[in-house]
């Protein structure tokens, strides 16, 4: 295959615009099904040459340049212009409110960006939201002319240039743009190729936004490296219509798709009977569950619910990587279920993964992430002695490997202390995660987030699973919208409620209900739990919680508290 022996993605991309030049590269469908937009293989590169040409022309090579896209082609066409002209790309959020913009500002100081590629809609109000006039904009449009493209010198961009800046979400800090090279690129794709067992020409659908990695490496670049067809909608049709998602994979019989957990649980809650009894979905052979915890009632339910439509019960493939290894670090196959472990919640809560088959003990399920891919490597450590521990034992996760990006941007200090970590022993360099998890037959297993880690009394809790056992206590309470965390030591939990809730006549008796399930499942004092509104806890563009940024409103009295729901617990 052709990305083996490639030093950039552009050279795949030449290669299939010779033998397939027809051949659909990028299929866009606004609303999920209807009117679509084509972009060939041929097209893309004669496309994306025409632009580079604009950027170099603008000595615009080795600059950075703020992509900033409604999905669509439009994106497709700037991001692989830029890789051919050497500008250095930063695929980013469209803003939707003032903190979105104050972020996207920071983002630009950070990077010291010198241009932002858009489209022509959007040109006018970005300039007037943004008030620079310290930097450059292009537009880029679908019925935009492939002439009159200024003459310029190609140089091409070596294994080790810059391909783009990938800001992180920053769930648990202020974002970071970590940089990745062409050789991070390619080695990620062809280690989520042969973790996964995927193949040349592979028809990929999806909704997942372009600026996240998931979107960006594992469906974009993904499916070009392997002369795929990408067929996708936008995000925001998945939101209001789950279904479209699953249509779209029935219609374009598409054979891979990767989303976050909640998607899944989204499919399971809003697709009828009747709906399912209309979808074929036995082309789908690789549904990736990863970007948040992979939870084992999620895999059943999904699996149960879709089967009657033809989908293999096999077909979820739970994977864990990030931003910082440009995406995948381990991934299962769809040779085999995923591994889900039962273990004795106490034993958990000491660092210690045990399974048991014991009917009368607390217990939890995690679940399997796969095995990690070929020519990476992962520690489990100790994060302050640096010890390197035993299968079993919860830890650091430390990733070595090519897929690991050069570091972030501008922040040399952070670089050395997460992109260059050393054991006791000086096995090294290592990227620290900061995620929480242990290797078990052969399963890399997370747990958590070291920085949202609940230590009460000397025991561990996730938070995450405190969230989880909360949405599951009341049909009040939001899926997927939660925050746990402490404040001075003390167990906060803030929950989202359903619409149309806040008149309900007997909060106290909801508070007592989730207190006693919270009680019950984890011996563990809970102070306070907070009512918000819906759509009202902190998020990131990625869709995760902002666990430190919710702690920091409540202290600061700032959530969006339904105010009904005000009442002590019992």
């Amino acid at each position: 295959m052709k990305v083996d022996q490639a030093s950039t993605i552009m050279a795949c991309v030449e290669h299939y615009a010779q033998v397939q030049p027809d051949s659909p590269a990028y299929r866009f469908l606004p609303k999920g099904r209807g009117q679509q937009q084509v972009l060939s293989y041929q097209q893309l590169h004669d496309r994306a040459q025409k632009l580079a040409c604009h950027l170099i022309a603008r000595q615009l090579r080795h600059e950075r340049a703020i992509l900033l896209f409604p999905a669509g082609l439009e994106f497709m066409v700037a991001l692989f212009g830029c890789f051919h002209a050497g500008t250095v790309a930063i695929p980013s959020n469209l803003s939707r409110n003032s903190q979105h913009i104050q972020r996207l500002k920071g983002i630009i100081d950070d990077a010291k960006a010198a241009v932002i590629l858009t489209t022509p809609e959007l040109e006018a109000g970005l300039k007037a939201q943004l008030d620079r006039h310290d930097i450059t904009f292009i537009t880029v449009s679908d019925q935009q002319s492939e002439t009159d493209a200024p003459d310029v010198i190609f140089e091409s961009p070596q294994a080790s240039d810059l391909a783009f800046i990938q800001y992180t979400s920053g769930s648990t800090s202020a974002p970071k743009g970590v940089m990745v090279d062409h050789h991070n690129l390619i080695s990620n794709i062809i280690a989520i190729r042969d973790t996964f067992g995927t193949h040349e020409k592979i028809t990929i659908g999806g909704w997942i936004p372009q600026f996240h990695d998931m979107g960006l490496i594992g469906h974009i670049l993904h499916a070009a490296a392997v002369g795929g067809h990408y067929v996708f909608m936008s995000p925001l049709t998945f939101i209001q219509r789950p279904l479209r998602w699953l249509q779209l994979m029935d219609n374009f019989k598409c054979e891979l798709s990767t989303a976050p957990n909640f998607a899944y649980d989204l499919c399971v809650k809003k697709i009828t009977p009747e709906q399912i009894a209309n979808l074929n979905l036995s082309h789908w052979q690789w549904a990736g569950n990863g970007a948040e915890p992979v939870q084992a009632e999620t895999i059943e339910a999904f699996c149960t619910t879709f089967a009657e439509a033809g989908l293999k019960p096999t077909v979820m493939t739970p994977c864990y990587g990030m931003a910082e290894t440009t995406l995948m670090v381990s991934s299962s196959t769809n040779h085999h279920l995923p591994e889900c472990y039962t273990v004795c919640a106490e034993s958990l809560s000491r660092g210690l993964l045990q399974e048991t088959t014991v009917s009368n003990v607390p217990t939890q399920i995690l679940v399997g992430c796969g095995t990690v891919a070929a020519n990476h490597q992962v520690l489990i450590v100790e994060p302050d002695s640096c010890q390197v521990l035993k299968d079993g034992q919860i830890g650091e996760i430390w990733v070595k490997g090519p897929s690991v990006a050069k570091g972030y941007w501008n922040k040399p200090e952070k670089t050395r202390q997460d992109f260059a970590a050393y054991t006791c022993c000086g096995e090294g360099p290592y990227l620290r995660t900061g995620d929480i998890g242990t290797l078990w037959q052969q399963q890399l297993v997370l747990s958590g987030r070291l920085k949202d880690l609940i230590i009460i009394c000397g025991r561990n809790l996730y938070p995450q699973d405190l969230e989880r056992s909360l949405s599951s206590a009341s049909p009040l309470v939001r899926l997927n919208k939660a925050a746990a965390f402490t404040v001075n030591q003390q167990l906060i939990l803030v929950q989202e409620l359903e619409k149309g809730t806040e008149k309900h006549p007997d909060f106290s008796t909801l508070k007592n209900l989730l207190n006693r399930q919270i009680t019950a499942e984890y011996n563990v004092i809970v102070h306070d739990i907070v009512f918000i509104r819906a759509n009202s806890l902190p998020m990131t563009s990625s869709g995760k919680v902002q666990r430190s940024l919710c702690s920091k409103l409540y202290e600061q009295q700032q959530l969006q508290v339904v105010r009904t729901a005000v009442a002590a617990l019992a």
